[in-house]
């Protein structure tokens, strides 16, 4: 209705002058609810009084009609215009009435926006630290659909981290899951998420004090990254148990995503070899002790040794690289990129966009929605 309004005085004007105006020759007034500068325009070119002119035109005007419009006046050379409510509110009333949800929807816009947001690691239940991803990213679907956007929403499943090999060799090597915590949380003792999160604290209490089991899980990340069906399988099934667990909350918070774009896809179909290929190319590229990776110092980045590290000395890759075949997958599939990460994730943003961007010369728009850490009475609220 407002800008209904304001697209009406515009006409008005335009017709009552027979001038060429646009939207911006009609502004928000600390006056009245609009107001024009356009006689001063007009006295430039005619070299008359812009209070005259204003007054003439303001006396024209008023004496026209315009739906929701009591009065049209003039003020020190400008036209002012003031919103008549009563004429207004009970036919915008009636608007809201029958649009319901849909009132103030803004028109399609022509754009595809690909929004990755929760990506939860598949290591256990969400707590409130984690949620806040998802309730920033859901608000995010919500208001960019409701102004125009075609907005599909992904979720990353981290499948071919560490944590979730800790847990799918603890459950090969039938580790007993931690009796302190089944205890602790003995009302959650039937959720899929929280019997792997069961399994992942005693798992992960052996990983920390057993050179052997850290062997064999770290075997298992290497046959996985190298395309080991029994191996990627293994790792997969253990995250889709906790994933199915931890979307039972999604469903009560009518959180709803439109795909789960699992990490291991990106190793079974090649892509994160593909990366590492074609990057090795680069000018970029250099060779270190640790392993394979790019300078990107030119572009203002500077890490260990100046280098980003992409692919270990055993060959398997870290998370970066297989982000960035993930955004490779993602920018063929929509026209706007966008994130939703905790603060502790900027540099890594800004490493993948650059390389997005510098190397591999994509020009679409790749954003993210950063939220910082919390702190309770000094208690450190995670992000993840």
């Amino acid at each position: 209705m407002y800008k209904k309004i304001r697209i009406d005085i515009l006409k008005t004007l335009k017709n009552t002058i027979n001038e060429e105006l646009d939207i911006s020759d009609i502004k928000e007034s600390h006056i009245a609810e609009f107001s024009s500068s356009v006689a001063f325009k007009l006295a430039k070119k005619s070299n008359k009084n812009p209070r005259d002119i204003a007054e003439r035109i303001a006396k024209e005007i008023d004496k026209k009609k315009i739906f929701g419009i009591r009065k049209v006046d003039a003020s020190k050379g400008y036209i002012n215009f003031y919103i008549d409510y009563n004429e207004i509110v009970i036919p915008l009333l009636e608007k809201i009435r029958d649009l319901g949800d849909n009132y103030g929807k803004s028109e399609k816009k022509g754009e595809k926006i690909i929004l990755e947001h929760s990506s939860l690691n598949p290591s256990g239940p969400i707590h409130i630290g984690r949620l806040r991803n998802s309730l920033i990213g859901d608000s995010l679907y919500r208001i960019l659909k409701f102004n125009g956007y075609d907005v599909e929403t992904h979720y990353y499943v981290n499948d071919i981290g560490k944590q979730v090999a800790i847990i799918a060799e603890g459950f090969l090597e039938n580790i007993k899951p931690d009796k302190e915590i089944e205890k602790k949380y003995k009302g959650y003792k039937d959720k899929k998420d929280f019997r792997i999160f069961f399994e992942y604290v005693a798992a992960n209490k052996r990983f920390e004090n057993d050179r052997e089991f850290q062997r064999r899980v770290n075997e298992l990340i290497r046959k996985a990254e190298f395309g080991d069906e029994v191996a990627l399988n293994m790792i997969t099934e253990t995250a889709k148990e906790c994933l199915s667990g931890q979307k039972e909350i999604f469903e009560i918070l009518d959180i709803k995503f439109d795909k789960f774009d699992f990490e291991s896809e990106l190793i079974k179909n090649k892509n994160v070899e593909k990366v590492i290929k074609f990057l090795k190319k680069s000018e970029f590229a250099r060779e270190t002790e640790i392993g394979f990776g790019l300078d990107l110092s030119k572009f203002g980045l500077k890490r260990t040794d100046n280098i980003s590290i992409l692919s270990r000395r055993d060959g398997t890759s870290v998370y970066l690289t297989r982000d960035i075949a993930y955004h490779l997958y993602k920018v063929g599939m929509g026209d706007i990129i966008i994130n939703v990460l905790g603060e502790d994730h900027k540099l890594e943003f800004i490493e993948l966009k650059t390389i997005l961007r510098e190397i591999y010369k994509i020009d679409k728009k790749i954003e993210s929605v950063h939220f910082s850490f919390v702190n309770f009475e000094g208690i450190e609220l995670s992000t993840r």
